[in-house]
């Protein structure tokens, strides 16, 4: 017995449609920097991440063309107290300044990237600072999402 599952054919389905209509992303797939972006060695943790994140969108170095230099700035603040006075839960923004420079030195784009995660404080440090980790982490991927999306618009018109 045959049965038709109309979750498993729609995909394919609004795939084909949209291919047919010659749809195509507005600012390309963002490929057109894949391989050829030399990220900046990192100096804090946060960086770190920040750096990882960026790689993994860019794909590993393969044909240098760019250098991009990021600078990252966080600021954490208490966002919920209670009646005791005590801080419930923390918000942290994150700014990340970054220029993309040709091999030459010549300044291909730049910008700032904005975001911001919070998370609970807990009665135990540690799960405060598993916390405070994770929004951490969270923060530098949007911070990556966002310097990837502005770097793909920069290079529709490399």
């Amino acid at each position: 017995m045959l049965l038709f599952d109309r979750r498993s054919v729609f995909p394919v389905l609004a795939a084909s449609l949209a291919a047919s209509c010659g749809f195509a992303p507005v600012y390309g797939t963002g490929d057109a920097l894949r391989g050829q972006v030399r990220l900046g060695t990192p100096t804090s943790a946060n960086a770190f991440a920040l750096v990882r994140a960026l790689e993994f969108r860019l794909g590993a170095l393969e044909e240098p063309r760019f250098d991009l230099a990021v600078d990252v700035d966080l600021d954490e603040e208490g966002s919920v107290i209670t009646r005791t006075s005590e801080i419930d839960r923390f918000t942290i923004t994150g700014r990340a300044a970054y220029v993309l420079t040709s091999l030459g030195g010549d300044a291909v784009t730049s910008g700032t990237s904005r975001a911001s995660a919070s998370y609970s404080a807990s009665s135990t440090p540690m799960a405060t600072r598993a916390s405070r980790s994770d929004a951490q982490g969270r923060l530098m991927e949007m911070l990556a999402d966002d310097i990837v999306a502005d770097l793909a618009r920069a290079a529709a018109t490399i």
